[in-house]
């Protein structure tokens, strides 16, 4: 749970997120980390750029959170499939995407 988004430049939370999506997509599909990079890097690139609450920082640390509740949890499989715990992980990531604020 130590951790903070906002230390973070955009090269280390890309690569927490895709780090993040590896660990499930292992589980869930067959996603090449090739294809998690892009998705993340073309994902960060459509968050508006400035100090507003809804930026890359805030889906990253949304990401995260989610993946520690999953993670801690360890109910893999009893509420939710790997797939759909796949489709969380990467919702969290663009869930934001042009946000206006």
């Amino acid at each position: 749970w130590d951790f903070n988004a906002l230390s973070l430049d955009r090269s280390q939370s890309c690569s927490i997120t895709v780090e993040i999506l590896k660990w499930i997509a292992a589980k869930a599909s067959s996603s090449s980390e090739d294809t998690l990079t892009a998705y993340v890097d073309v994902a960060s690139s459509g968050y508006n750029k400035g100090p507003q609450y809804h930026n890359w920082t805030h889906a990253v640390d949304v990401t995260h959170i989610l993946f520690m509740v999953l993670h801690r949890c360890s109910r893999q499989g009893v509420f939710l499939t790997v797939l759909e715990e796949f489709a969380l992980l990467t919702s969290a990531v663009c869930h934001d995407i042009g946000h206006p604020g």
